[in-house]
């Protein structure tokens, strides 16, 4: 069955990411529309994914880099992360230099994710990867995301759309919690899904012994 965004019902899954970055204004630059990930959702996702200072954070297609600022002044965290469109790194870079100590903790690369995935930062130390990407592009990844969570303590967050090929590694989720802002892209803040390896674990449990719970809406 395709999903459609709320507030925007002509958007659904089977859309290729050329269809989508027209849609969104965003030209043919874009892998996906870019689309700010509110405050509100970003806390939700600190607390679904058990985000903390220990972590490193990477966002494939950060965008203006909020994302990635959000998670290091509220975690303590390091970022890195990758972006294509040149006028949003520059936007990007902007902001992480005007953020203090906070931006000290966020590396940016002007890369495709697909060479991004690649490289050192990604493969060593990437260890809560966020990916807010339309549903083809996503199915590309896939495989690189299945590598990715052989690592101890590797998570990945899924914005607003499963990942199908990761069904099997699906820990818990949100729902699309609160309403966004006015003139927000979105009607609300989006799902939000979690998978990691050590849910693999949980199918061998005994009858009657709980799976990870889900977590409550905000």
């Amino acid at each position: 069955m395709q999903s459609t965004c709320a507030n925007n019902p002509q958007l659904s899954s089977a859309l290729g990411t050329a269809e989508w970055a027209v849609l969104a204004g965003s030209g043919d630059r874009s892998f996906a529309p870019f689309v700010v990930t509110i405050d509100a959702q970003c806390d939700r996702i600190v607390a679904l994914a058990s985000v903390t200072r220990d972590d490193v954070v990477c966002d494939l297609g950060f965008g203006d880099a909020s994302f990635l600022l959000n998670m290091a002044a509220q975690t303590g965290c390091r970022c890195i992360g990758c972006e294509v469109n040149g006028d949003l790194v520059a936007a990007a870079a902007d902001r992480v230099a005007g953020a203090g100590e906070v931006g000290s903790r966020v590396a940016l690369t002007q890369e495709l994710i697909s060479t991004f995935v690649e490289s050192a930062a990604f493969l060593e130390s990437a260890t809560v990867i966020y990916v807010a990407l339309v549903p083809s592009t996503m199915a590309e990844l896939e495989p690189v995301l299945l590598a990715a969570l052989e690592r101890p303590g590797v998570r990945v967050v899924s914005q607003r759309f499963e990942a199908s090929g990761l069904a099997a590694l699906l820990a818990r989720s949100i729902d699309g919690g609160a309403a966004s802002p006015e003139g927000s892209y979105f009607s609300d803040g989006g799902s939000a899904f979690l998978y990691e390896r050590a849910v693999a674990a949980a199918a061998a449990l005994p009858l009657g012994v709980p799976a990870v719970p889900a977590v409550a809406a905000a």
